[in-house]
């Protein structure tokens, strides 16, 4: 008896201190353009996206029937760009460090999920994901597998954000210089050209200057169903290399912006918290060749 005691209180101890991330999970909406949903097809998306959340032990899912009405009755967009008093209102009364938003675009028989999290504390943007789910037949079981996927991605990017390189950190913040030395031995004229292979495979370069030492490509933008992402990189490398195997200062930065689908013009983007899927792996690639 005082064995299973001790058991519980143990179990009772790490559940207390245990701290997880509290969601907020948001009806799915219906994007523009889209086929009709019907209900079903919306209720089972939130569901399965609520199960698929509710494995994961670090996260918490908030799914109170009156959490989309009290959104609504704050004034919260989609797009968790209101003001910094309305956000902190909305973490208060749900309880949630993030709300999760999501879309579906139907054509036929096709469903097209989108989701990502705002952060209340922020407004800003993060861990966009998407999947596509074939339903044949009314067979709506054929939504679990990429919800989970979908929920996977999404807050797998939030876990990797927690977990450190030791030697390098490749899953950097954007908007932000990384610097290291390099020092593989290699001609200035060999290094810039793996430099440029790496970069030129993501974005088209802009600013190719071996001599000033400097790379700078143009924006990639890419359209989301309520928001617009432009993304950004720049290289830096020391102009001096006196000897092949000289260690070599090199910066890398990748920026990355936001702007509502509503809202045209340079002044709509703001620095964005996050780097889309598709340009996680290029400052690692980068550091690699460097390195």
């Amino acid at each position: 008896m005082k064995k299973l005691l001790i058991l519980l209180l143990s179990v009772l101890s790490l559940s207390v201190g245990a701290e997880q991330v509290k969601l907020a999970l948001l009806q799915p909406r219906v994007a523009e353009g889209s086929d009709a949903c019907l209900s079903i097809e919306i209720n089972m998306v939130r569901g399965e996206l609520r199960k698929a959340f509710g494995w994961q032990s670090d996260f918490q899912v908030l799914t109170r029937t009156d959490v989309d009405a009290m959104l609504k009755e704050h004034g919260f967009q989609q797009s968790g760009m209101v003001a910094d008093a309305q956000r902190r209102q909305v973490g208060v009364m749900t309880g949630a460090q993030y709300i999760c938003v999501s879309n579906i675009t139907k054509y036929k028989n096709q469903l097209y999920i989108e989701a990502y999290l705002v952060d209340i504390e922020t407004g800003q943007m993060t861990n966009p994901a998407s999947q596509f789910a074939n339903i044949e037949n009314n067979d709506y079981s054929q939504l679990q597998t990429p919800c989970n996927e979908l929920a996977k991605e999404m807050l797998g990017e939030m876990d990797n954000k927690k977990q450190r390189h030791t030697e390098f950190d490749c899953a950097v913040t954007p908007n932000e210089w990384v610097s290291f030395k390099s020092s593989k031995e290699i001609s200035k004229e060999g290094r810039w050209e793996q430099i440029n292979n790496i970069v030129s495979e993501y974005f088209e370069i802009e600013v190719n200057d071996m001599n000033a030492g400097i790379i700078k490509t143009n924006w990639n933008i890419t359209q989301f169903v309520s928001h617009s992402v432009r993304t950004r990189l720049e290289v830096n490398i020391d102009r001096n290399i006196a000897f092949i195997g000289d260690k070599v200062n090199c910066s890398i930065k990748i920026s990355s912006q936001v702007r509502p689908i509503d809202c045209i013009g340079e002044e709509c983007y703001r620095p964005w918290s996050n780097v889309l899927n598709v340009y996680k792996d290029i400052l690692c690639d980068l550091y690699n060749v460097l390195k």
